[in-house]
Parts: C-alpha cells; sequence; structure tokens
C-alpha cells in the first residue's frame, strides 16, 4: 500500500520497473501483498512447481519474494523483517520456514541471442555470475578439491557445455554439502531463450542444452527442498522436460496459484481507493480488466500501476512491453481461415478453438491450435468454459480481453494489409500520403479496401476502431521518417492519428499530418461524415500539437469509411 509519509508523492511508490522484493519493501513502495503464495508453495506436495503466466503479470517479483523468504540472509542483509505486517506473518507454521533453506534464483530474461554460440556465452556468463553469489563454496572444507576447482572454473566464465548443462544441478549439490540442507531452487522466464532461438534459426540446439540444464536440475534431484519456475509458455514435455515425471504444471486455465499473478477485482479497487481514483474504475476495467485465470477475473498489474503513475492517462502501456517479434510473424503467416476468426474477435465477438497447453513450437507455423494456444498463455486472448478431452487439448471460447490488447490485434490487420502490396505500390502508397498527394491517397486507399480488405460488419459496438487499426497499420512504414501518433490529447479532445516529420524526412515530406475517422451507415453521407470528421479537427484544436512542435504545414484530413468504401474530406494550412 502506497507510503503515509505525507512528503513523499504517492505515485513515486508506485513500483514501476522494480521486480526485486527487498528493494520494494524496504523502498517502502506500494505492494500488493501477495505472500500467501509462500504458504502455498510450503504446502504443496509438488517437488517441482511451474507456473506460467503472461509477461509483467508479477512472476520474477514473486520468485524474487520467495527467494527473500526461504533464504536468511540476501546480499549479506537480513530478510526476516521484509515479512513483518504481511498476510504470510499471520502463519506461525508457514515463518517457521523463513531463512532456513539455501536459495538459487536464476533468471533466463537477458538470454535472447540472435545465434547459438552469442546465446551460450551469454548464458556461460549469466551462470558465472550466479555461482558469484556463493563465495563460501570456494573454501568449503565440506566440498572435495576437484569439486572447489570447478566452482572456480564456472565462476571464471571457463564452463564447457557439459558444465553449463549441469550448471542448476552441480550448484545444488555443493549447496547441499556446504549448508546441509535442502536447496530452494528458483528459475524465471525459461522459455525466453527458446523463444529466441525459435525466432533465430537454432531451435533444436537451444532445447537440447535447455533440456540438460533444467532436466538435470530438476529430475530427481535429491538436494532440493523445491523447485519454482515460471514462464510465458508451457513447452511439451517431449520436447523439453522427458522424463521430469515430479513436477505439476499450472496455466492460466487453471485455478490454482490464479490470485496470486496480476490483480484480483478486490485489490485493484483496493488499490484505486488508496490512490483516490475511483472515478478511474470504469475505464481500468475497460482497458485492463478481462483476463480470467482459472475461475478467477484478473486486471493486468504492468498497465494499472503505469496508469496511476500517468495520472490515470488509458494507454497501452502493457503492448509496448515486448516488440512481438514471434507474435508478429506467426500471425502474418496464418491461413485465410484463422485471419477471419481474428476479424471476429475484433468486432468483440468469441471464437471456440482448441487449445494444447503443451506448445511444440516446431508445429507454430502449421498448427491453428498452436497458434491459438500461443495467443491465449501468452495473454493477447483470454478464455471461458474449458472443456478437456483425453487428448490433453482444450476446447476454450477465446475472446480479446480489453481495449488494450484489442488496439495490437486492429494494428496488425493493417500490416496484414499493406503485406499484401508489392514493395514499389507500397511506398507510392505512403509518399502520396506525407507529400501531400492526397488525391491519388485517396484513390490507392479506396482501390486497396475493394480488392484487398476483407469486408467487416460495421454494424458492432465500435466500427471507427477497425478502420483506426486499418489505417495505423498500413502507413507503420513511415515510422523511419516519421513519428506516428495515436489517441493522444490535443487541444480540447484525442486527436485519431497524427504524423509528424523527423529530422531525417526528406524535404519534399516534411509537412505535418492529422487524420480523423468516421464510420457510416449506409443511410448516411459519406461525403458529410468525412467534411464532419474534417471539422471536428478544427473546432476541438487537434493541430495545438502541431503547432507546438512547430511542424511548417498542417494537412488535416477527415476519412470516411462505410465497408470497402472510403472518402476523404482535407485542407491545409
Amino acid at each position: 500500500m502506497p507510503s503515509t509519509d505525507s512528503t513523499i508523492n504517492p505515485a513515486d511508490c508506485l513500483p514501476v520497473g522494480i521486480s526485486d522484493f527487498g528493494k520494494l519493501i524496504q523502498g517502502h513502495h506500494t505492494f500488493v501483498d501477495k505472500s500467501l503464495l509462500i504458504r502455498d508453495i510450503i504446502r504443496s506436495g509438488a517437488e517441482v512447481t511451474f507456473i506460467n503466466r503472461p509477461r509483467r503479470f508479477g512472476k520474477t517479483l514473486n520468485l524474487s519474494m520467495l527467494h527473500h523468504f526461504f533464504a536468511g540472509r540476501i546480499a549479506e542483509q537480513p530478510t526476516r523483517h521484509l515479512f513483518d505486517g504481511l498476510a504470510i506473518a499471520g502463519d506461525p507454521a508457514s515463518m517457521a520456514h523463513q531463512g532456513q533453506y539455501p536459495v538459487v534464483f536464476f533468471t533466463f530474461k537477458g538470454i535472447k541471442e540472435r545465434n547459438f554460440d552469442a546465446a551460450v556465452d551469454k548464458l556461460r556468463a549469466s551462470v558465472a555470475e550466479l555461482y558469484l553469489n556463493y563465495p563460501e563454496l570456494i573454501d568449503s572444507p565440506r566440498l572435495a578439491e576437484e569439486q572447489r576447482a570447478k566452482v572456480a572454473t564456472i565462476r571464471a566464465e571457463k564452463a564447457n557445455l557439459t558444465d553449463l548443462g549441469n550448471a542448476f544441478k552441480t550448484l545444488s549439490d555443493y549447496l547441499y554439502l556446504h549448508y546441509q540442507k535442502p536447496v530452494l531452487l528458483l528459475i524465471d522466464e525459461y522459455d525466453t531463450p527458446i523463444q529466441s532461438a525459435y525466432l533465430h534459426g537454432f531451435y533444436q540446439d537451444m532445447v537440447d542444452l535447455m533440456r540438460n540444464l533444467l532436466g538435470e536440475g530438476l529430475k530427481d534431484n535429491s538436494s532440493l527442498y523445491k523447485a519454482v519456475v515460471t514462464g510465458i509458455l508451457r513447452v511439451s514435455r517431449e520436447s523439453l522436460f522427458s522424463g521430469l515425471n515430479n513436477l505439476e504444471l499450472y496455466t492460466v486455465l487453471d485455478d490454482r496459484y490464479s490470485q496470486y499473478f496480476g490483480f484480483t477485482e478486490e485489490e485493484t479497487e483496493r488499490l484505486l481507493g488508496d490512490f483516490d481514483a475511483r472515478n478511474l474504475t470504469a475505464d481500468i476495467q475497460s482497458w485492463y480488466n478481462g483476463y480470467q485465470f482459472g475461475s478467477r477475473v484478473i486486471y493486468n498489474p504492468w498497465s494499472i500501476i503505469n496508469c496511476l503513475k500517468q495520472g490515470g492517462q488509458m494507454r497501452p502501456y502493457w503492448l509496448n512491453t515486448s516488440d512481438n517479434g514471434l507474435l508478429k510473424r506467426l500471425m502474418a503467416r496464418a491461413d485465410a481461415g484463422f485471419k477471419q476468426k481474428l476479424e471476429q474477435l475484433i468486432q468483440e465477438r468469441s471464437v471456440e478453438e482448441l487449445v494444447d497447453p503443451n506448445i511444440v513450437f516446431g508445429d507454430l507455423n502449421k498448427s491453428t491450435t498452436a497458434l491459438w494456444s500461443l495467443l491465449l498463455f501468452s495473454g493477447y486472448l483470454t478464455a471461458s468454459d474449458p472443456r478437456y478431452d483425453r487428448r490433453g487439448t482444450v476446447t476454450c471460447r477465446l475472446y480479446v480481453p480489453n481495449e488494450e490488447v484489442l488496439g495490437l490485434y486492429e494494428r496488425h490487420i493493417g500490416e496484414w494489409f499493406s503485406d499484401t502490396m508489392d514493395s514499389a505500390g507500397y511506398g507510392a502508397f505512403l509518399n502520396c500520403l506525407v507529400t501531400g498527394n492526397l488525391e491519388e491517397f485517396e484513390m490507392r486507399l479506396a482501390e486497396y479496401l475493394r480488392e484487398s480488405a476483407s469486408y467487416f460488419d460495421v454494424g458492432h459496438h465500435h466500427p471507427e476502431k477497425f478502420y483506426h487499426g486499418l489505417v495505423l497499420g498500413l502507413i507503420a512504414g513511415l515510422k523511419d521518417t516519421h513519428v506516428i501518433y495515436s489517441n493522444r490529447e490535443s487541444g480540447y479532445g484525442r486527436y485519431d492519428v497524427a504524423v509528424l516529420p523527423r529530422e531525417t524526412a526528406p524535404d519534399d515530406q516534411r509537412l505535418g499530418l492529422l487524420l480523423e475517422f468516421k464510420a457510416v451507415k449506409d443511410s448516411e453521407s459519406l461525403q458529410d461524415a468525412a467534411r464532419a470528421a474534417r471539422r471536428q479537427i478544427d473546432e476541438r484544436r487537434y493541430q495545438t500539437e502541431l503547432e507546438l512542435h512547430k511542424t511548417g504545414r498542417i494537412v488535416k484530413i477527415g476519412l470516411a469509411f462505410e465497408g470497402k468504401r472510403v472518402v476523404m474530406a482535407h485542407t491545409d494550412e
């Protein structure tokens, strides 16, 4: 909860980007208490627990909390006081475990290299850094000379592939020998190097290495007290965890642990109350709610914290934390049937699809089930009414969780459409816009809609959103020479799209552009709607931001859409 110190700005207590539990608590940052996760891990009969959640839903912070709880000291600092006042402090049986175990905490989040050799080098350096946290092993009288020598070799970044494959098992064994206590092993973002390897063409080499590293560390490891592993995807046993039978796996479809990742409705209401922001409740629900983990409704914690930090401004904070490279590639290559169903999702309808909790990366290019699964477990869709079959697949009703994620799909639709143009035609299309040749731009856009775009039901709740996303996607190719803004405050409202030239823009592309969209029904005039959109720019002074940027010539464009038809009205000054 926020600090009670009146000299501190409450917004400064919001922990944007802080995933170190000790730093968060000692810095008096806002903490939504998830400490009963510790109790549930202790009580669990599982030796190895895998928990998969979307990025930025609190996985790293929760593992850091487990680290600080089970380890008596971290960086020579005691940890017991960090839990004063938290829910776990009221459970004496759990508190008896506080500070009683050596802990190994390792994250794979930085292993994103573009080739296998570079990935191995980065992993070798990361493992060396891990071993540096245990200087007591260098001179431990309980380790044999060759064991101490191996520790020195790994600390010096001289581990070979065999040493790397055994790194977790070796470290846990040596810590057990030194302390005569079983070890807690915490592994964060285990699937990050696997995703990167898949994107860059060395998937099998990385899987082989990770199979050794995780398999040796987790399978029949007599030095373990427990292990907790987190990631986004639940990679199949066959590709990574063959023979690892001592684990329990929990995805967004499962109830267990569902309240500990993301904010529940009650936690969100309490947080908004603490920050005197209950007036934002409806917008927060629309933008950042909508996830269902097991039977619980969950809010996106990253976006809510950033929203409060920014004074209540609704923006796509979560989407801007990743380049979505894997998602973009797979969606662009998907077949027509997948894209048609995605159109239904953009219209705020649901689709019923098979998903497989065990992702097989090799199937992503050829299996729509694997693609739907990726979207679900990565947080780009949410599911209700899961129905399991004996093959291990699940039939779910899938839908887009909220406004923030909906914007991503709308932009991707435009990117797909732009991909259907040849490079010369696409370049000419963009050039017409940024040089002010708007009659030809309108002609090319109209031709494109007739020939390439699917026919959308513009009678759904928010027809303008599709066209907004379409245009954003179509002009995404300008990003090297222009800055593209969407839905930003300017003047007396929020404009739809603004395009401002960067310093790198050619001299004939130095104008600023404001675009406002209208979607009309059959009975309305496209021309009248385009003119109304154009007038709205002046009436609400949307050009204010462009004037502050000292953009010279400003072109104001109203675009009216109906199905595959478009009409433009414009002026410049």
